[in-house]
């Protein structure tokens, strides 16, 4: 979280299932609901790489940053690709590059790991 959004926020707050009950700022946590849905997407999307890498399990992501400005998108391209060297990434969407970066059409698949396209 810190690196993601520059310092401003320092990680979220976890319930005992897991789910996300709020970010760490500088006065506090604050719930969810006072961020924006791209923030709010990003944290889901950072909960999930975490419990798949820790699991050493796929990622399967259906469009989780269709919020996202283009430079946290390319922090999570950069993520994503980092987390698809140990585990497996699969990502569901109409918009590849969000995640591919290399203006990829719909039919295309990449491979994070490797930046390979495949059609």
């Amino acid at each position: 979280m810190k690196s993601l959004s520059g310092g401003r926020y320092r990680g979220a707050s976890l319930g005992a299932d897991l789910e996300t009950q709020g970010i760490m700022t500088e006065r506090g946590v604050q719930t969810l609901d006072r961020f924006s849905e791209g923030v709010n997407e990003q944290v889901a999307t950072l909960l999930r790489v975490s419990v798949a890498e820790h699991l050493g399990t796929t990622l399967v992501l259906d469009d989780h940053l269709t919020q996202t400005d283009p430079e946290r998108s390319e922090w999570f391209r950069k993520l994503l690709q980092e987390s698809a060297e140990s585990n497996q990434v699969v990502v569901l969407t109409c918009r590849p590059e969000d995640y591919a970066g290399d203006g990829t059409s719909p039919t295309h698949v990449v491979d994070l790991s490797t930046s390979v396209v495949r059609r």
